[in-house]
């Protein structure tokens, strides 16, 4: 078989597409981990104020576009504790952070830091308290 000069530019195009098109197929979409999330942080035995600990909590967080999104208010309960939900009050605080297409999240929300990976619909995070260093596990709860 003869190569034409044609056929020569043709092939070489090809093969020099084939990393960047592979790439591409490798990379996830900025939002396919859209959706409402749970991030469960484990309670911390560090004593933060006397005698008290840092108490397990759940955040509840969306993520659209690749972007958390939404603002958190901690509510008291009738058992004197405290839960967090998604708010816009004069007490609600943004959540803010971002996450890249291979999962990775970076993220904040007053005092808590978290930092970790998603896959699928479940990931893993350490979260920094004002007690130090909590792990936590994400579960999406809505597409």
């Amino acid at each position: 078989m003869r190569f034409t000069k044609l056929n020569r530019v043709a092939a070489l195009a090809f093969a020099l597409s084939l990393p960047a098109f592979s790439a591409a197929l490798s990379q996830t979409p900025s939002n396919a981990f859209d959706g409402q999330w749970v991030l469960d942080v484990t309670a911390s035995p560090v004593i933060a104020e006397e005698d008290s600990v840092c108490p397990a909590v759940r955040l509840p967080v969306r993520i659209q576009g690749g972007q958390l999104v939404g603002s958190l208010t901690q509510v008291p309960t009738i058992t004197g504790g405290v839960e967090v939900e998604e708010g816009w009050g004069p007490r609600a605080t943004p959540i803010i952070g971002s996450v890249g297409p291979d999962g990775a999240v970076q993220a904040q929300w007053e005092n808590y830091h978290a930092s970790g990976k998603l896959s699928g619909d479940s990931g893993e995070f350490t979260v920094q308290t004002e007690c130090g260093p909590a792990a936590a596990h994400a579960m999406r709860v809505l597409p």
